[in-house]
């Protein structure tokens, strides 16, 4: 399992157990406001990461998709060497 999905399971079991129990004050539905919006913030700033690190990877597999056969042809000259 990832850490950042861990965490997230963390999270949503507080908010779980949060509000199972009534509020019972002005301070408690001040917490339960902040801490709902403290997740949506992370879960945004998971998601943006998220799709960072895709275009991470596709430009690197674009770039690997360009010396593949190269690679290849080194690969089998190293084996015909032997």
């Amino acid at each position: 399992m990832h850490l950042i999905s861990f965490i997230v399971i963390i999270s949503w079991a507080e908010v779980s157990l949060l509000l199972r129990q009534p509020i019972k004050s002005e301070e408690e539905m001040l917490y339960t406001v902040a801490a709902a919006e403290a997740g949506l913030m992370y879960a945004d700033q998971v998601r943006r990461m998220r799709m960072m690190m895709m275009v991470v990877v596709m430009m690197m597999e674009l770039v690997l998709v360009q010396f593949m056969p190269m690679m290849v042809v080194a690969v089998l000259m190293m084996i015909n060497a032997y």
